[in-house]
């Protein structure tokens, strides 16, 4: 399984896994953001300057099963980092039934490398408390560190 860089095509399968996501912290949350979105995520998605979303297909037929967000944003240099870029990554969501098999790890290695591609030399993101250790894995640390 090799994720793929989305397209305005996934938006509405993107917006799924987000609910997905959101519906793991607040499991009645409203729908009605969903529409602005996939909106949104077609949106960005055409224009892939600073964002790029990695995604699993559904292995039977159509469908998103997982996807990781990279976006960055201009920074300015300091004392620790002269690069021009920050990364963060967002939007890591995996379907139920598709958790444990590595999908969440491909898409947000995906997200990482392309983002150090794009110029970050630091890439944050906030992992929820029963991912640490798959970010971890993949090289990220407490801020602190």
């Amino acid at each position: 399984m090799t994720p793929r860089r989305a397209t305005p095509d996934d938006a509405a399968g993107l917006t799924q896994l987000r609910l997905i996501m959101h519906q793991a912290v607040k499991p009645h949350c409203g729908l009605d953001w969903m529409p602005a979105c996939e909106a949104a995520f077609a949106r960005a998605l055409a224009e892939q300057e600073s964002m790029a979303v990695f995604v699993v297909d559904h292995p039977d037929g159509p469908g998103l099963i997982a996807s990781a967000m990279g976006v960055w944003h201009p920074s300015l240099p300091g004392p620790t980092t002269t690069a021009m870029r920050s990364g963060e990554i967002g939007s890591v969501a995996t379907d139920p039934d598709h958790r444990r098999r590595g999908h969440a790890r491909a898409c947000v290695a995906a997200a990482r490398d392309w983002l150090v591609d794009e110029g970050c030399e630091r890439v944050r993101l906030t992992p929820a408390p029963d991912a640490t250790a798959l970010y971890a894995a993949l090289g990220f640390a407490p801020r602190d560190t």
